[in-house]
């Protein structure tokens, strides 16, 4: 019955707008930095969300679609994620200059390089899997023309750069919106829709909870704020 009745309860909040919960498919994250981009794809500025002095600042949280399990293969979120993954570019490969003779004969640097080249890649395929119907999007489409023409050296003279960490979360919003490129209509539609096919690929068993005919959750995502945990989170069952 308790159970039952969290259940109900979490199908009510995520229902009421500014509920602070995330329907299945997506979840709040914190986002320190938003790359504002036109409606043609041009660079306008990185904004940081993040509010507080020196090491106590805090990044503001966002609706994102669900993010991915990482792992040490390449896997990559929809329309957010690590700098490197978003834009392609390695911020502490300038902090290796007394080291790079050394790196550079081992062969880590271009090592390193091929990784950074191939999230990026991962990053932007996502994107152009989405359906047609989503990628006819206007934010889609500035995203995707923002991509294919961007270079590194673009953000570099911005003054926030210097100020940006190694490797931070960050996402898009076109110039003069309010929400962000991933919260736009169309790609809310489109992970929902997507949720749907993949419960519907798997055999269905009945909910302990609901009594209902549906599809397990294969993966679960990491709960933070658990005593005792590392702050990126507690997996609820974890095996090698």
């Amino acid at each position: 019955m308790i159970l039952q009745a969290l259940t109900d309860y979490y199908q009510r909040k995520t229902a009421e707008p500014g509920s602070g919960l995330a329907e299945p498919g997506f979840e709040l994250k914190a986002l320190p930095f938003i790359i504002e981009i036109t409606r043609d794809g041009e660079l306008v500025q990185i904004e940081d969300t993040r509010e507080g002095t020196g090491n106590k600042k805090t990044a503001q949280s966002f609706l994102l679609p669900q993010g991915v399990k990482k792992t040490s293969g390449v896997a990559t979120n929809l329309l957010w994620d690590n700098l490197e993954y978003v834009l392609g570019v390695d911020k502490n490969s300038g902090e290796l200059d007394d080291i790079e003779a050394e790196q550079q004969r081992l062969g880590e640097v271009e090592k390193r390089k091929d990784r950074v080249r191939e999230q990026h890649l991962a990053f932007v395929e996502k994107i152009r899997e989405l359906p047609d119907t989503a990628r006819a999007d206007e934010g889609l489409r500035a995203v995707l023309t923002f991509l294919d023409r961007f270079e590194p050296e673009q953000i570099k003279p911005l003054s926030l750069w210097q100020e940006i960490p190694s490797n931070p979360t960050m996402s898009f919003r076109l110039q003069g919106d309010i929400e962000l490129v991933c919260q736009r209509e169309a790609v809310i539609e489109s992970v929902r829709a997507l949720s749907e096919k993949e419960a519907d690929a798997d055999a269905p068993s009945t909910c302990l909870i609901s009594g209902e005919a549906c599809s397990p959750e294969r993966l679960h995502t990491a709960i933070k704020g658990v005593w005792g945990a590392q702050s990126s989170g507690a997996n609820i069952v974890s095996f090698n």
